[in-house]
C-alpha cells in the first residue's frame, strides 16, 4: 500500500510505487527506498519501510516540551533559542518547510528581528516567518 510523498528536495508530490524507473531496477521488490521524479532525490518511503513507519510513529508520540509563553514570535532580538518543538495546530505542511529550513528540535537559531516578519538566523541562513507560523514554533533556553 503506498501513499503520495512529497519530495524534501523540490517538493514535488509522486507515488513511489508508479514510477517507471523503480520497476525496472533488480532491487526495486525489496527496496523500500523512493526517487524524486523531478529531480532524482532518494528518501527512504515510510510507507514501505516497517523500521521508519515505527521510528516516525514513536517520535511523532513523544510530546515536545513546552514552554508556557515561550514561542519564537516572543523571543528576544539577538539573543540564540532552542527549538522546542512545534504546536499541535501547525500543519504537516509547514512542518516540512521549517525543517528544509533547519528549523527543527533540538536545533538553535539566532533571532534577528520581530517586525515586519519575524526572521532568525539558521548556520548562515535567515529565515522569515510570518507572524502566525512564528507563534506556532515553541522555544527554549539554550543549553
Amino acid at each position: 500500500m503506498s501513499s503520495i510523498m512529497a519530495c524534501a528536495l523540490c517538493g514535488t508530490r509522486f507515488d513511489p510505487e508508479a514510477e517507471v524507473a523503480c520497476g525496472s531496477c533488480p532491487m526495486s521488490g525489496a527496496c523500500t527506498l523512493a526517487c524524486c521524479p523531478e529531480c532524482g532525490y532518494t528518501t527512504v518511503d515510510i510507507s514501505s519501510s516497517r523500521s521508519a513507519g515505527l521510528l516516525t510513529r514513536l517520535l511523532s508520540s513523544r510530546k515536545a516540551p513546552r514552554l508556557a509563553g515561550a514561542t519564537l514570535d516572543s523571543a528576544i532580538i539577538g539573543r540564540r533559542v532552542a527549538i522546542a518543538g512545534f504546536s499541535d495546530s501547525m500543519t504537516t505542511g509547514h512542518r516540512e518547510l521549517l525543517r528544509t529550513y533547519g528549523i527543527e528540535p533540538g536545533r538553535t537559531v539566532r533571532v534577528e528581528q520581530h517586525s515586519p516578519v519575524t526572521v532568525v538566523q539558521v548556520d548562515e541562513t535567515e529565515v522569515a516567518l510570518e507572524a502566525d507560523l512564528a507563534k506556532l514554533v515553541f522555544v527554549g533556553a539554550v543549553r
